[in-house]
């Protein structure tokens, strides 16, 4: 059976999710313990056994709808940008339609790639 990782969020990137407020609804979920002996696993569900950490895993679609495809900022309005790369990660960005853009971000994944726009654009308070 292929391994699905790739279509939901990394274990960091749950966690930092998670701590940035993102909703911790959702069908996929991230378990892990810092406290006892327990190999981190997706489970369907936010059932977690106690002393068991969980955190929402967003999939690539759930990442997608919670990224704005248009940013209107002062100088400019900016759209969603997204492009496979050569070496198989993903790279997104908002750009104009005149080709300026920002911060463009390059993950192993697409699920990892927008989770990591998402962070960006709750940072800088522009989400």
């Amino acid at each position: 059976m292929k391994d699905h990782n790739w279509q939901v969020v990394s274990l960091e990137l749950s966690k930092e999710l998670k701590k940035a407020g993102y909703p911790q609804e959702g069908l996929w979920w991230w378990n892990w313990s810092t406290e006892i002996e327990y190999t981190p696993d997706i489970v369907q569900g936010d059932f977690a056994p106690m002393g068991i950490d969980k955190a929402v895993t967003p999939t690539v679609a759930e990442m997608g709808e919670a990224l704005p495809y248009r940013l209107r900022l002062p100088k400019d309005d900016y759209w969603l940008w997204q492009t496979k790369l050569k070496h198989g990660g993903t790279e997104i960005r908002y750009k104009t339609p005149n080709g300026s853009h920002f911060n463009p971000i390059q993950a192993d994944t697409e699920a990892n790639a927008r989770a990591k726009m998402y962070l960006y654009l709750k940072k800088e308070k522009l989400i």
